[in-house]
């Protein structure tokens, strides 16, 4: 199979938890659904943060979580960096992903959205 340029995922981040929304997990190559499609990795060309209040300054936070590995502080991408209101920041980020790692994101409130881009790569 083919390179896929895509969307790798999209949300209205919740602000429910710290780092309690799974954003994207690279497929892996057995035991779910995108078993077929053989995924050896994925790279990352951005990610896309929109704070849609019009109003109000919000904070947002992204971690990578490593298959296999237990997640913490040494995992945290972006910690609370705020966003201007109605802003938008483009994170041209180039971040290679192994089949079962996982990004995780946080925001202040629902009023950020995030988009990710990149390659899924058989």
């Amino acid at each position: 199979m083919a390179d896929s340029y895509k969307v790798l995922a999209q949300s209205a981040v919740s602000s429910t938890s710290s780092f309690g929304e799974t954003f994207y997990t690279c497929p892996s190559s057995s035991g779910d659904a995108f078993a077929t499609r053989n995924i050896v990795q994925v790279l990352v060309s951005s990610i896309v943060v929109c704070n849609t209040n019009a109003s109000s300054a919000r904070t947002y936070a992204i971690k990578v979580v490593p298959s296999g590995e237990a997640s913490g502080d040494k995992n945290i991408l972006f910690n609370d960096r705020s966003l201007a209101a109605t802003g938008t920041e483009i994170l041209s980020i180039g971040m290679g992903l192994q089949p079962g790692d996982t990004v995780f994101v946080h925001a202040q409130s629902d009023d950020i959205c995030m988009s990710m881009f990149g390659i899924e790569m058989a």
